[in-house]
């Protein structure tokens, strides 16, 4: 199903990222945060969120930090703050 796919284009993305195609890693991982969002696995949207910051696509950082404040993880948030990522 969908998840499945989204686990698939979540491995070429990583592969594209260290074979140095980031921008085509970067747009197969905005995809498949998309799909996990949708199917309401926000932790693991939130968790690809500095995996898309890592090579350039910050987009995500912010809705990840307030899923952490909202979860109490309060600690990943300054984790994510303090570029912990990178």
């Amino acid at each position: 199903g969908p998840m499945f796919a989204a686990g698939l284009d979540h491995v070429r993305a990583i592969d594209l990222s260290l074979s140095g195609s980031d921008d085509a890693a970067r747009e197969l991982l905005a995809g498949v945060a998309a799909v996990y969002t949708r199917l309401g696995w926000d932790h693991l949207a939130a968790e690809l969120a500095w995996q898309r910051a890592a090579i350039g696509d910050r987009t995500g950082l912010a809705s990840a930090r307030a899923f952490y404040v909202s979860r109490g993880a309060e600690w990943r948030a300054q984790w994510l703050d303090r570029g912990g990522w990178q």
